[in-house]
């Protein structure tokens, strides 16, 4: 009976392809490749299972394994039913019981042989289909869920910005109508920073936005290298910073450490690590900066003393918008960025991010390479190919 399959594969795969269009519904969408693709295949073997003795056929499992391949593919054209690939098996038997009696009639034997292999491989079909529909069901729940979250930490991002904007535009737009009415008022300097000061934090805050979406997609943040020491980036920060949060911030650094970075995108790095140890850290206790030279990289470490981070917090502590279960619940505001730009400055100078959270504190670390040049030369011209 094998050779009778082999014999009339292809009249069987055109008689078949004709009543599948006809009867399945879903088949109306797709060409004729694309509805045999493995139904071929299929014949082939079962013309092999078919012509061996029958001691042999119990055991086979080549047509389960062709069954399993062909529902994958029918779960990729999307609009296919488990009652469709079914169906399709079903049609095969009927077109070849009909077309293999044409050439004489079928034994009892044979009968239950064929029925047996195609009622097998429907059954196999089946079992994949549902498991294939099962995975990307579960895996769509999944998508939707996630990006249920993104659009809500987003609307939440957009809320913060547009309130932390106001505040500096409204200052500045107050001076510049106070200078307006009275050109000759008394501190005019001084009320001329103050607009200034405004338009720059309005000016780091849409950077920080723009930026942090550029990573978030997969772009890396252009740099400008030129030899810095950090130790002195770090006892400028700490100067600026003396009003606020000095003397709570302490720097170690045992040696001079000069390299080859973007000292003004580091600064940003470092003042956004020392901006979350003050906001999220306890009131009243130690900042500490260190700068280690690891080989031939760097670390700088922001450490503060607080409460210890649960795993998810870790997990996704660096992704864009996201807020940590302590800032919800005490609801510190915040964009979900600052730590996003940490990251991916410290990726563009091909280093990368990590946190570490124990019960004496959190630390917020970044690994450079001493001489970042290579890697920023490699990256553009990547870009450029």
């Amino acid at each position: 009976m094998g050779e009778r399959v082999r014999r009339n594969k292809h009249h069987v795969l055109k008689i078949w392809l004709a009543r599948v269009r006809k009867e399945v519904l879903a088949a109306t969408h797709f060409t004729d490749e694309e509805i045999v693709n493995s139904l071929d295949e299929y014949l082939d073997v079962l013309a092999d299972l078919l012509g061996r003795p029958e001691d042999e056929r119990a055991t086979a499992v080549e047509n389960v394994k062709i069954a399993c391949k062909h529902a994958q593919q029918r779960i990729r054209l999307e609009c296919y039913s488990i009652e469709d690939v079914m169906l399709e098996h079903d049609l095969l038997h009927q077109v070849l019981s009909e077309e293999l009696q044409k050439d004489g009639p079928l034994g009892p034997r044979e009968n239950v042989s064929l029925t047996h292999f195609i009622f097998r491989g429907m059954r196999a079909a089946v079992v994949e289909f549902h498991q294939q529909f099962t995975q990307q069901d579960q895996a769509l729940k999944v998508s939707v869920e996630r990006l249920t979250q993104e659009r809500d930490l987003r609307e939440q991002c957009v809320a913060t910005l547009t309130h932390d904007l106001r505040q500096p535009l409204c200052a500045a737009l107050i001076t510049a109508q106070m200078l307006l009415r009275n050109p000759t008022v008394e501190g005019r300097d001084k009320l001329v920073s103050r607009i200034l000061s405004n338009l720059h934090r309005i000016e780091r805050m849409i950077t920080d936005l723009l930026d942090a979406t550029q990573i978030r997609v997969g772009q890396t943040l252009p740099l400008t290298i030129q030899e810095t020491n950090l130790g002195t980036v770090c006892k400028n920060l700490i100067e600026e910073l003396a009003p606020t949060a000095s003397p709570r911030v302490k720097c170690v650094c045992k040696e001079f450490i000069i390299g080859y970075w973007d000292e003004t995108n580091l600064r940003r790095v470092i003042e956004n690590m020392l901006a979350n140890a003050v906001k999220y850290g306890w009131q009243h206790t130690d900042i500490t900066i260190s700068i280690i030279k690891e080989n031939d990289r760097v670390r700088i470490a922001v450490h503060n003393f607080g409460e210890q981070l649960n795993q998810s917090d870790l997990a996704q502590i660096f992704n864009p918008y996201f807020r940590t279960h302590e800032a919800k619940r005490e609801g510190k505001k915040g964009w979900g960025l600052g730590l996003t730009l940490v990251r991916g400055i410290a990726e563009a100078h091909g280093g990368y991010a990590e946190v570490a959270s124990r019960n004496e504190g959190i630390t917020f670390s970044i690994v450079l390479p001493l001489d970042s040049r290579a890697h920023v030369a490699n990256v553009l011209q990547n870009e450029t190919l």
